[in-house]
């Protein structure tokens, strides 16, 4: 085999060679391939050729087979195919595509080496990136593996190379319309992202490099760019703290003038105009008469959202935020029967040692307010509401009102 491996000083005559050969011995070549990356990249015609020489079932095998003799092949596997897929032609990678389970197979068993993960990911990426609507449950599984990682491993914060592995996978889901509430429930990336930007923005700030902070940014853009701003409906309180330290950032990036980092400075303005945006719209719909402002379409798509916050608020004891949301429930288009439970455990939770009498009374003006609707409240929810509250204050103004229903 010795005279297989020397003597092909170029990708030419590599490619020529490799071709010529039976499979053991084109798979003994590659053995010295990845040397040969380091000094000279190949073409998109070159790594084609390369590839193609490849028996596809050689791959597969390599790929699937869980015998620990054959790790070392594994892992020359997936190192060949990290560096080739990226210059390959799109019809090559679409020959390549069914690797894609057994790569994502792979990236499950290496979940604890990060290391590995970021190569089997690169190689995901780059056979899904043109992909059709299938790819992307291998892109959502690949999300899901890298944050929880990201979650379970914090000993290994920042994990750059990983952060930017999930932005491009972020890249590819944008090609499609991707449901928030769909993607929540079936996968775990979406809260996961939330946890890892909410543990860099509560880090010590000199514990961060500038290369850091533009990873992370730039990852929270492109989940933005996802997911919209249903993203954030279930820790607002994240959003907050994420607008605060862009602002910082933004500051930090304009002190040298002459030597603004510019992707950073774009991905901090445009973070904060999605934020600005979401500020004028709450803005307008809790001033009086705001709501009346809003266009129709704008009202329809937001308020799911904000009866998510209302609820979660009221759960989450974020009284503040609950209140100024009360009075405008009947601003909003769409309610759920769940809404007079929540009202009234807006009370109950703020007794004894609370503003609970003030929110008797708001809670019963937001009631008169409704009064031409029924979409709030079921026979089953207002008499649970009913009961809770006749539990905790027998006696009060807002029980009557319930009893009126």
């Amino acid at each position: 085999m010795d005279d297989l491996e020397p003597g092909c000083a170029s990708f030419q005559s590599y490619c020529k060679n490799i071709v010529g050969h039976d499979t053991s011995s084109r798979f003994a070549m590659l053995l010295t391939l990845p040397c040969r990356f380091k000094e000279q990249r190949p073409d998109s015609e070159q790594a084609d050729s390369i590839l193609s020489s490849i028996p596809e079932e050689l791959l597969e095998e390599l790929l699937s087979t869980d015998d620990e003799q054959l790790s070392r092949f594994q892992d020359l596997a997936i190192d060949i195919l990290e560096t080739l897929l990226p210059s390959c032609s799109s019809s090559i990678l679409e020959d390549f595509a069914p690797l894609i389970p057994y790569l994502v197979h792979r990236l499950e068993a290496a979940k604890k080496d990060i290391n590995a993960l970021d190569s089997i990911s690169k190689c995901i990426i780059s056979l899904c990136f043109d992909g059709d609507l299938a790819c992307t449950e291998y892109v959502h599984e690949t999300a899901d593996i890298l944050t929880s990682f990201c979650v379970e491993n914090s000993k290994d914060f920042p994990f750059i190379a990983v952060l930017k592995r999930l932005t491009e996978c972020m890249l590819i889901l944008q090609h499609h319309d991707e449901n928030y509430e769909l993607v929540h429930e079936h996968h775990s990336w979406p809260k996961n992202t939330r946890a890892i930007l909410n543990s860099f923005l509560k880090t010590r700030t000199e514990m961060l490099t500038d290369e850091m902070r533009t990873t992370v940014f730039r990852l929270t853009k492109e989940v933005i760019e996802t997911l919209g701003t249903d993203w954030f409906a279930p820790d607002v309180k994240l959003l907050l703290l994420l607008v605060h330290l862009v602002v910082v950032q933004v500051r930090m990036c304009l002190d040298k003038p002459e030597s603004i980092n510019l992707e950073s400075l774009a991905v901090c303005f445009h973070i904060l105009e999605v934020e600005l945006m979401v500020y004028r719209f709450t803005s307008c719909f809790l001033a009086i008469g705001g709501a009346q402002m809003l266009p129709e379409a704008l009202l329809q798509k937001f308020s799911p959202i904000m009866l998510q916050i209302f609820e979660r608020s009221v759960a989450a004891r974020d009284f503040k935020t609950a209140h100024l949301l009360l009075p405008n429930l009947d601003a909003l288009p769409h309610l759920n029967d769940n809404i007079i439970i929540s009202i009234v455990d807006l009370v109950i939770l703020q007794y004894p040692g609370g503003e609970w009498k003030q929110a008797i009374d708001d809670a019963i003006c937001t009631l008169e307010s409704l009064r031409s609707r029924v979409d709030y409240y079921s026979n089953k929810t207002v008499e649970e509401a009913r009961s809770k509250l006749k539990k905790i204050i027998p006696n009060c103004k807002l029980l009557e009102t319930l009893s009126c229903m």
